[in-house]
């Protein structure tokens, strides 16, 4: 299957980095992502210069990739669209990582499963945790989880329709600084939100996060 893209980035010098890197991976760089056509594209956006209302257009078959080297609260509607995020600065080889053809498959397979699959069984499934294998389960679908993953799921769980704040949440991972309690959020949302086509893990503005 050819791979697209389309690049919503202002930065000339890093436009034409991230641009090299897609070509020598075979993906095809496009103008505009035409959600008429029947192609599965990735669009590449800088958050920090990229309008909301960019985002919010994109439609179609797509995977949104984000990045920003702000720390700001006022970015988290748009990280949230993201299927991927990437914190400026970041290793190119993890940029490189995203692009294995696997999520692109799982978009497919995702959508399909939205359409054949009926909203009762949907409200009838619960997001629960295998303590044995280290991972989550959402009626049929199994995620394996890393250690953190594991642990920020563990407790937005155990406290089911709850805000966690983000305080409680490094606390957990044992970080004072930064923000890496969001990082395993969107690790979370990744791995089990956008491969499901569901909005389980809510973000509670000014408070924290919470799980329905």
């Amino acid at each position: 299957m050819s791979l697209y893209a389309q690049l919503l980035i202002s930065d000339k010098k890093f436009y034409q980095m991230l641009r090299y890197e897609l070509n020598g991976l075979g993906i095809e760089i496009l103008g505009k992502v035409n959600s008429n056509q029947n192609k599965i594209a990735y669009v590449i956006a800088d958050l920090d210069t990229c309008k909301t209302d960019d985002l919010k257009n994109i439609s179609g078959p797509t995977v949104l990739i984000g990045f920003s080297n702000s720390e700001s609260g006022e970015l988290e509607d748009s990280k949230q669209r993201c299927a991927y995020y990437l914190h400026r600065p970041f290793l190119m080889s993890d940029f490189r990582k995203i692009f294995d053809g696997s999520d692109i498959k799982t978009l497919k397979k995702s959508s399909e499963n939205r359409s054949s699959t009926s909203s009762v069984n949907l409200r009838s499934a619960r997001l629960e945790i295998d303590e044995k294998n280290h991972s989550a389960v959402f009626g049929d679908e199994i995620f394996p989880l890393s250690e953190y993953e594991f642990s920020v799921l563990s407790r937005l769980i155990s406290r089911r329709g709850e805000v966690v704040s983000r305080e409680e949440i490094q606390k957990l991972l044992g970080f004072s600084e930064g923000n890496m309690g969001d990082v395993y959020i969107c690790h979370l949302r990744r791995k089990i939100d956008n491969k499901l086509g569901l909005k389980l893990i809510y973000t509670v503005r000014g408070k924290g996060y919470m799980l329905k």
